[in-house]
């Protein structure tokens, strides 16, 4: 395997679980904030 391809997976990897992160932590703040207005 090729190192910079390598990191390069690994950069993405990153980025995806960094969007997923954000995505779970958006949706846990949209619920909180429904069931609080409720």
């Amino acid at each position: 395997m090729d190192t910079a391809s390598d990191a390069a997976a690994a950069a993405a990897l990153t980025a995806a679980n960094a969007a997923a992160a954000a995505k779970l932590t958006a949706d846990n703040a949209a619920a909180a904030a429904a069931a609080t207005a409720r």
